[in-house]
C-alpha cells in the first residue's frame, strides 16, 4: 500500500503538471481518499517561527564556552538563564547541519557547529525542566525538547510530550506551534479525528498567528480523510478565501501561499469529485451564492475529471460553469478546453457543433462581445479566428463533396463571418478569397466576382491578388441574366473586370487574350471609343501580344476612327493597315473604300467649313488613292463644281470635259452640259457653249425649255461669228419651232440679214 500511494503522488503530480495540454493519462481508474495526501509540509520548513537564543556574532566556541562556565557558578537564576540558552544554541548550532549534504561541507564548518547534537539539546532542556520545576517557561522549553526529540528521530517522545502540553494548556507563546505540531504527528500517524483536534485548537486559539491558514488547510485535510467532504470544503473555501485576498494585497506571494491555494483548489476538487461532480459545484454555489474564484474551482475539478479519462465529466464541467456564467471572461477558454476535450476523449461528432457554439457565444454578434472590451476580447480573437477557420474550412470540404450550391453559401458565410470579425488587412485578403471561391462554386457569381475584385484590386497586393482578378473575370462571364437582360448590362461588368486584370497585370500570360476579348465586347454593346482605347493599350503590353491579336488591334482601331467620323485619323489608320496587316482580299477591297469615303469626307468638312480649296484638293485626292472606290466618281464631279463655284472656269471646264469622257453614262454626266455651258458662256467660248447649250435643249424633255434652249445656240453662233451654224441653229428653230410667231419671224429676219 505505500509504494503504491508514492506512486500515485507521483503519477498525481505529473498529471497536475501537464493536464493543460492533455497530453498524458493516468492509468487508474479511480481516486481513492486513502490515497490523497496534502501536498504542503509545514514542520521543520525554514520559514516556520521558531525563538531559539540569537547566534551571537562571535565565534560559536567562544559563546558555549562562556555559557558552560556560568553553569558552574552556584547562583541558580544565573545558571537557569544559561541552562536554556546554551540549550536552545545548541539546537540552533546542530540545525545548521541539517542541509549539509556532504563530509566536505561538513568541515568547512566551526568545530561547535560540528560537535552540536539535538542529543545533547536534548539533555540540556531536560535537566532544565528537571533542575526548575517551576520555571515560568517551561511550557515553551517543553516545546522546544519536543522538537528537539522530533529532529532526533524520537517521534514518539516527542509526540508524547506534545499531548502533554495539550492536557495542561498554559498560556504560552509556544503552546499554538505546539498543538500544530501534534496535529501533524497525528495526521502522519493517520490518526485524523486527534489531528482534526489538534488543528481546532490551533484555529481557536491562533487566529492572527501564522499557523491559522496552516491549521485551516490541515484541520480541512483531516476531515478529507474522514470522507466528511462537505465539513472539509468549509475549511478548504475559508482557507482560499484568505489565500485569494492576501494575494491580491501584494505584488509578490510566498511560495508558500502560491502552493496552499493550488493544493487548496485541489483538495476542493477532490471533495466534489467524490460527492456528486460538477452538479455538487452548482449546489454549492447555489447555497452560498457566486464567488470571484467559483471558475477557478470547475478548473480544477475539470482537470481532475480528465486524468482519471473522464473526458465527458470533464467537458460537462467546464459546460456547467458556463451554462451558470456565459458572460464570464473564463468562459471562452473553458468552451475551448471543452473542444480540446473532446478532440482526446474521442468525441468528433461533438467538435465542430461545439465550436459553432463557441463563435454564437463570444462572437462579434453576441451579448460576451458587447459586454466585454479590450484584452478580455483581444484575448478569445486567436481562438475565435481558428474556429471560424475550421468551421469554415469544414462546410467548405462538405460542399465540394456534395456539391449542392446551398452548401456552398453556408461555407462562405462563415468565411464572411471572419472577416467581419477582424478586420486584418494582412489575412482579409485569404479568407475573402475562399469566400468568394464558396460563393463562385455556388452559383452566387456576381456575389463571388465582387469579393476576387476586392482581393485583386482593393486589398494591399498579396499572393492572391492575380488569380482572384482572373477569377472575377471568370464569374462574371458565368453570371446569369434574364432574357430580358441587354447586352450592355450583361457585358459591362466583364468588359471593366477584364480591364482592370489587364492594368493591374500587365506582365500576365493571360493578359493581351483578356484585354483582346473585352475589346470585341466593346463592340458588341457598340462602345467604338473603349474598343479603340482596349486596342491600343493591347499594343503596349508588358506581355506582347500575338500577330493576330496585333493585326485584330490595328484593323479596330482604323474601323472604330470611321466608325467615329474620326476621318483624318481612320485615313491614317487604313493606310497604316495596307502596310502592317496581312488583309483578305475582300478586307482590301473594303479598307480602299472606306479610306475613300474618309478622304471625301474630309473634303465635305472643309466644304461646309468654306474651304474651298482645301476641299477640292482632298475632292481630288479620292480618285489619286483610290480611283476605283465608288466615292470616286463623286469626289471628280465635286471637286469639278467646286471649282465652277470659285470661277477657276478652265480646271472646272477640264474635270467636267474629263468626267464626261470616263463616264459618259453616269447619272451625273447628265448634268455637264449645262455646268460647261455655263462655263463657256462665262469664258466667252461662244461656239462650245452653243454645243452644249444644244445637247441640253436637244435632250430636255420640256418643250418650251427646248425651244429656249435652241433659240440661246442660235444666237451663241451668231455670237462667234460662225454664220453657217448660226444660219442652220435659226433654219432648226424656224422649222421646229412656228410658233411664238413674233419670235419665228424674228429668226426669218435674222437669217436674212446673214445670207
Amino acid at each position: 500500500m505505500l509504494v503504491k500511494r508514492i506512486l500515485n503522488l507521483i503519477v498525481f503530480s505529473l498529471l497536475l503538471g501537464g493536464c493543460a495540454n492533455l497530453k498524458w493519462i493516468n492509468p487508474f481508474a479511480e481516486i481513492k481518499v486513502e490515497d490523497m495526501e496534502p501536498r504542503v509540509k509545514f514542520v521543520d520548513k525554514s520559514d516556520i517561527v521558531v525563538e531559539p537564543s540569537a547566534l551571537p556574532k562571535i565565534k560559536p566556541e567562544l559563546v558555549v564556552a562562556s555559557y558552560k562556565r556560568l553553569l558552574a557558578r552556584g547562583n541558580s537564576t544565573i545558571r537557569k538563564v544559561a541552562l536554556r540558552r546554551l540549550a536552545d544554541l545548541t539546537m540552533r548550532l546542530a540545525e545548521t547541519k541539517l542541509n549539509i549534504d556532504s563530509p566536505e561541507q561538513l568541515n568547512r564548518l566551526s568545530p561547535a557547529i560540528r560537535q552540536a547534537t539535538f542529543a545533547e539539546a536534548i539533555n540540556l532542556y531536560q535537566q532544565l525542566l528537571l533542575e526548575y520545576p517551576e520555571y515560568d517557561k517551561a511550557a515553551d522549553v517543553k516545546y522546544q525538547l519536543a522538537r528537539a526529540l522530533s529532529l532526533n528521530s524520537e517521534p514518539e517522545k516527542s509526540l508524547a510530550l506534545l499531548d502533554q502540553i495539550a492536557v495542561t494548556p498554559v498560556k504560552a507563546s509556544s503552546y499554538v506551534e505546539s498543538q500544530f505540531r501534534r496535529g501533524e504527528s497525528y495526521f502522519v500517524r493517520k490518526k485524523y479525528l486527534i489531528a482534526e483536534k489538534a488543528y481546532s485548537e490551533v484555529i481557536t486559539q491562533g487566529k492572527g498567528t501564522t499557523f491559522f491558514d496552516k491549521a485551516l488547510y490541515k484541520r480541512g485535510w483531516s476531515l478529507f480523510k474522514q470522507s466528511l467532504f462537505p465539513e472539509a470544503q468549509q475549511d478548504f473555501f475559508v482557507l482560499l478565501e484568505r489565500l485569494l485576498e492576501k494575494k491580491s494585497k501584494t505584488t509578490q506571494v510566498s511560495k508558500l501561499t502560491e502552493d496552499l491555494i493550488n493544493d487548496t483548489k485541489r483538495v476542493i476538487s477532490l471533495a466534489f469529485y467524490n460527492l456528486d461532480g460538477a452538479s455538487s459545484v452548482q449546489n454549492y454555489f447555489d447555497t452560498h451564492g457566486a464567488r470571484g474564484y467559483e471558475d477557478q474551482i470547475y478548473d480544477a475539478l475539470a482537470k481532475l475529471y480528465i486524468e482519471q479519462e473522464r473526458f465527458q465529466d470533464a467537458s460537462d464541467t467546464y459546460l456547467g460553469f458556463i451554462e451558470r456564467n456565459p458572460l464570464a471572461a473564463t468562459a471562452p477558454d473553458f468552451h475551448s478546453r471543452v473542444i480540446d476535450i473532446y478532440k482526446v476523449g474521442g468525441f468528433p461528432s461533438l467538435i465542430l457543433p461545439a465550436k459553432e457554439s463557441y463563435v454564437v457565444n463570444y462572437g462579434r454578434n453576441s451579448k460576451f462581445w458587447q459586454l466585454h472590451t479590450g484584452l478580455i476580447i483581444n484575448n478569445i480573437k486567436p481562438q475565435l479566428r481558428k474556429h471560424l477557420e475550421d468551421i469554415s474550412r469544414y462546410y467548405h470540404a462538405q460542399a465540394q463533396q456534395s456539391k449542392k450550391p446551398n452548401d456552398f453559401v453556408i461555407a462562405a458565410k462563415w468565411y464572411k463571418e471572419i472577416l467581419d470579425t477582424f478586420n486584418d488587412p494582412k489575412v482579409d485578403s485569404k479568407y475573402r478569397f475562399s469566400m468568394a471561391e464558396a460563393l463562385s462554386e455556388g452559383h452566387l457569381y456576381l456575389q463571388a466576382a465582387k469579393e476576387f475584385e476586392v482581393v485583386a484590386y482593393k486589398n494591399e497586393s498579396s499572393s492572391y491578388s492575380r488569380d482572384a482578378g482572373y477569377r472575377a473575370l471568370v464569374a462574371y462571364q458565368s453570371v446569369q441574366y434574364p432574357s430580358s437582360t441587354s447586352q450592355v448590362e450583361k457585358l459591362s461588368q466583364v468588359i471593366s473586370s477584364g480591364l482592370k486584370f489587364a492594368k493591374n497585370f500587365p506582365s500576365d500570360k493571360e493578359a493581351a487574350s483578356i484585354m483582346a476579348r473585352a475589346a470585341e465586347q466593346q463592340l458588341t454593346i457598340k462602345d467604338v471609343s473603349g474598343a479603340i482605347s482596349t486596342s491600343r493599350q493591347l499594343l503596349t503590353l508588358a506581355a506582347p501580344p500575338s500577330q493576330k491579336q496585333i493585326d485584330r488591334a490595328l484593323i479596330i482601331i482604323a474601323n472604330g476612327l470611321f466608325d467615329l467620323k474620326q476621318y483624318v485619323e481612320a485615313e491614317a489608320a487604313i493606310t497604316s493597315l495596307f502596310v502592317e496587316v496581312k488583309l483578305s482580299k475582300k478586307q482590301k477591297q473594303n479598307f480602299h473604300q472606306r479610306r475613300a469615303e474618309a478622304i471625301y469626307q474630309q473634303a465635305e468638312h472643309a466644304k461646309q467649313n468654306n474651304q474651298l480649296g482645301k476641299a477640292v484638293e482632298l475632292f481630288l485626292k479620292v480618285g489619286i488613292l483610290e480611283p476605283l472606290a465608288l466615292v470616286a466618281v463623286n469626289a471628280k464631279f465635286d471637286a469639278a463644281t467646286l471649282l465652277l463655284q470659285t470661277k477657276q472656269w478652265g480646271k472646272a471646264a477640264n474635270l467636267f470635259e474629263g468626267f464626261r469622257n470616263q463616264y459618259p453614262k453616269h447619272q451625273l454626266s447628265k448634268a455637264i452640259p449645262e455646268k460647261l455651258a455655263y462655263i463657256y458662256e462665262e469664258q466667252q467660248n461662244w461656239e462650245r457653249a452653243a454645243k452644249e447649250y444644244q445637247t441640253l435643249a436637244a435632250n430636255n424633255t420640256d418643250k418650251e425649255l427646248a425651244r429656249e434652249g435652241f433659240w440661246h445656240v442660235a444666237e451663241l453662233y451668231q455670237k462667234s461669228g460662225d454664220k453657217v451654224k448660226a444660219i442652220a441653229a435659226f433654219k432648226h428653230y424656224v422649222w421646229t419651232y412656228p410658233k411664238p410667231y413674233l419670235l419665228s419671224q424674228e429668226a426669218r429676219n435674222n437669217l436674212v440679214s446673214m445670207y
